[in-house]
């Protein structure tokens, strides 16, 4: 996987990421907005597109 740096801090980051702040988080009424399976899911998805 290829990576780059992020901005000027020198960090060297994969350009691809997979995003999942929002997996598990309920909201104000309680709904989950990724629930654990549909997560699992996803990250098993994930990892067999390499």
């Amino acid at each position: 996987m290829d990576a780059v740096y992020l901005g000027s801090t020198g960090l060297q980051v994969s350009e691809i990421a997979f995003g999942t702040w929002r997996f598990g988080r309920e909201d104000a009424t309680g709904t989950t907005e990724v629930g654990k399976q549909r997560a699992f899911e996803l990250l098993d998805a994930y990892a067999e597109g390499g």
